[in-house]
């Protein structure tokens, strides 16, 4: 790094239960990043934290703050033993000592620390993977669909305009997809009028069950605990970040569930969609005794949801459940992501993701 003197600090567990404080000067506000709830999540974290865990990774130039990571324990679940991995989140650097690689020596940092040699990292960005490639994580992409509710976000980014002529157009766009809504739900009264779906407030014991139910011999370790993490715990303060989790009953036995969230961005991705609210359905499990489909749950999903989201989002690691979900107009775009790096075991299967429990919701995507 030839243009700025630059240091790598970790910060421990310890540090963060005893709130010890650095003499460092924050202009640029990174240290935001963690916010009162997030220390409140992490301390609470059902993985556990040791005193020496690192909670955060911390890029100084002199006493100044340009970039942060921040990494936190996780489990997995692999033949039936629970091992420890780590988790990571809030990968940043600012933009003027991006030319120096500091977010990749942040990472380089996350992916070495030395208490926790597996890596499990969910949500991982397209600028991102290649730094997951050269540090040897096996990339797991699946596809990622959306059901478009609202029109406004695709209309001004097609048009490049927000003028007053994209009103009318906006409307009949609307009132076509309203009208779609209206189908996809007589659909599910008339096939799945045997259910009744119900928010709970707390993980029921059967929840964990219909996951340990899963034949493949690897997965992320989401139990009772894990659930309830993520549904009273948050790492953001935006209060249009909802989590939900919700249960499919029949004759008073739950036979499915499915954890949603609802997040605000300023923008969505690249294609230039802006102040979009997305739902998604994270995680999502069905009783091997129950009649329904994974396709079930993604179009019953869509009475899950406030009336003012955009879209919803649903991704799927099976191909057959994205083709017939594209009949019911979800549409592709793009790939989910989770690099995955097992060192304490050793198991060609580990690499092929046709081995693992794979969902849109692990690592940090549901809490941040």
């Amino acid at each position: 790094m030839e243009n700025h003197n630059i240091i790598i600090i970790e910060r421990t567990f310890e540090d963060l239960k005893r709130d010890r404080d650095l003499e460092i000067k924050d202009p640029y506000g990174i240290m935001a990043s963690i916010t009162p709830q997030m220390k409140i999540a992490l301390l609470n974290n059902p993985s556990g934290c040791k005193d020496e865990d690192v909670y955060q990774i911390l890029a100084l130039d002199g006493d100044i703050v340009v970039g942060t990571v921040n990494p936190f324990p996780g489990r997995l679940l692999i033949e039936g033993d629970t091992v420890e991995c780590q988790n990571g989140s809030n990968l940043f650097s600012h933009e003027d000592y991006r030319k120096d690689n500091v977010g990749a020596e942040l990472f380089m940092r996350l992916t070495t620390l030395k208490v926790r040699q597996d890596g499990y990292f969910a949500g991982i960005s397209q600028m991102a993977l290649g730094m997951y490639k050269a540090l040897k994580y096996t990339i797991f992409e699946f596809p990622r669909l959306i059901y478009l509710c609202k029109s406004r976000s695709v209309v001004h980014s097609v048009l490049h305009s927000e003028s007053w002529f994209t009103k009318p157009i906006i409307w009949i766009a609307d009132m076509g997809l309203w009208l779609h809504r209206q189908i996809i739900n007589l659909h599910n009264v008339i096939n799945y009028h045997e259910y009744t779906m119900e928010e709970v407030k707390q993980c029921p014991e059967e929840v964990e069950q219909i996951v340990s139910q899963d034949p493949r011999p690897f997965m992320e370790l989401h139990d009772k605990a894990w659930f309830d993490w993520n549904i009273h715990y948050s790492f953001t303060d935006d209060v249009k970040t909802k989590r939900r989790l919700y249960v499919l009953t029949k004759d008073e036995r739950i036979e499915a569930f499915l954890l949603t969230k609802q997040e605000f961005f300023k923008q969505a991705s690249s294609r230039g969609f802006k102040n979009v609210y997305l739902g998604s359905v994270m995680e999502w499990g069905i009783d091997k005794h129950s009649k329904l489909t994974e396709k079930d749950i993604a179009l019953l999903s869509l009475k899950c949801f406030d009336s003012d989201i955009d879209g919803i989002q649903y991704a799927s690691s099976d191909n057959s459940v994205v083709k017939k979900l594209k009949y019911w107009f979800f549409i592709g775009v793009g790939f989910a992501n989770i690099g995955v790096r097992i060192r304490s075991i050793k198991d060609d299967r580990l690499k092929d993701m046709n081995y693992w429990r794979i969902r849109l919701g692990g690592n940090d995507t549901i809490l941040d």
